[in-house]
Parts: structure tokens; C-alpha cells; sequence
């Protein structure tokens, strides 16, 4: 299935002292699903490119602009479907062009980071459980038919499940939050922080 394009823009998302940061917002706020490539309008100059378009500017000039103001922070894969905290939701091959391939299991309820740095390619491979759906029906192995452009950020693996939930129990929620902090490396590692439990 071709992959979405989710584009953030804005201060509050462009002035992020991570980008990580910045996905986890775009993702939280867009809950998007199957395969979405993810950038980020750093200088805010999306709204120049929309005036330029409804003016009738030069379409190489919009070009040009849109290249050099959207930074490509990676592809989201986001299976949908229900499932079982712990048990996979979705088995990732990624084909590097230069090193071995990667496998990773992902469980339901994690969301994880694959390195796919800019300028890099590779072929995705996916494999959901039989309860998850990546564009083909539950089950269904998924490849996109070309490769897949690396990003700031990389591959995200968001198996959080749509929409997202978090638990009641404030403990409970502070440590999901926290895996999910961590598990993106959204912020610097606190020295009170000790092995995904915070002392609040």
C-alpha cells in the first residue's frame, strides 16, 4: 500500500529540542495508520508555499521550497487492530542495501524506532498477526512496492493500537507514557528513572 504524507507545522512542533519529540506530538494528535511518511516544516514556511500556489507562482519555485523546508523525519507503520499487551502485533524485515537486514518483533502496546538515517534506502517487509491490518486485510503480509526513504528519525513502528487508550491507574498511565518517552529517546535519561519506573 502507498504510504500517507503527515506534515507538521507550527512553532510548537518546528521549536521541539527533539524531533522525537515532534513525532510523538504528530502521532498522538494524527493517530494515522498503515504507512505514513512523516515531516516537519522546521522555518514554518508552509504558509508561503500555499500563497505562492493560490497566486499562480512559479511551480519550480514551490518545488524548490518545499524541498529545503520539510525535513523527512522517517515512515510511521502503524498496524490496525486490537490485541493483547505483550503479544506481537507485527513482524518487521527491513533490507538494508549495505548490512545485514534487521527482524524485530513488536508487541502490542510498544512503539519502537528502526535506523533509517537520511539520504538512506531499504525495502520493508511486514508481517502483522492475524487480529492487525497494514493496508492488504488482516494478516495480510505487506511490502511497498519501492523502497522506503530513511528519515531524522528513522522507521516508527506504532503499535499502540488506534485509538490510542492509556490506563486509568495514574501509575500505571505515568509508566506507559514513560516506556513510550523512553522507548523514542523523546528525552534526555533522568537519573531518577530506573528500569522504566519513575520515582513520582
Amino acid at each position: 500500500p502507498p504510504p500517507d504524507l503527515l506534515i507538521g507545522s507550527g512553532c510548537a512542533l518546528a521549536r521541539t529540542p527533539r524531533l522525537a519529540q515532534a513525532v510523538l506530538q504528530m502521532l498522538d494528535a494524527a493517530e494515522p495508520t498503515r504507512l505514513t511518511q512523516l515531516a516537519l516544516d522546521r522555518s514554518t514556511s508552509m504558509a508561503l508555499l500555499g500563497v505562492l500556489g493560490y497566486m499562480g507562482g512559479s511551480l519550480a519555485v514551490g518545488t524548490d521550497l518545499e524541498h529545503d523546508v520539510l525535513l523527512s523525519l522517517g515512515i510511521c507503520v502503524a498496524p490496525e487492530g486490537k490485541g493483547h499487551e505483550g503479544d506481537t502485533a507485527i513482524r518487521v524485515e527491513v533490507i538494508y542495501s549495505d548490512r545485514a537486514p534487521l527482524h524485530v518483533d513488536v508487541p502490542f502496546g510498544v512503539i519502537e524506532i528502526l535506523p533509517l538515517p537520511i539520504g538512506e534506502r531499504a525495502a520493508l517487509k511486514l508481517y502483522p498477526s492475524r487480529d492487525f491490518d497494514v493496508g492488504l486485510g488482516k494478516g495480510e503480509a505487506a511490502a511497498p512496492r519501492v523502497e522506503v526513504q530513511g528519515g531524522a528519525v528513522g522507521i516508527v513502528i506504532d503499535c499502540r493500537g488506534r485509538p490510542l487508550v492509556l490506563p486509568d491507574d495514574n501509575e500505571k498511565r505515568q509508566a506507559k507514557l514513560l516506556q513510550w518517552f523512553q522507548a523514542l529517546r523523546a528525552y534526555p535519561a533522568l537519573s531518577f528513572v530506573e528500569n522504566g519506573k519513575a520515582d513520582i
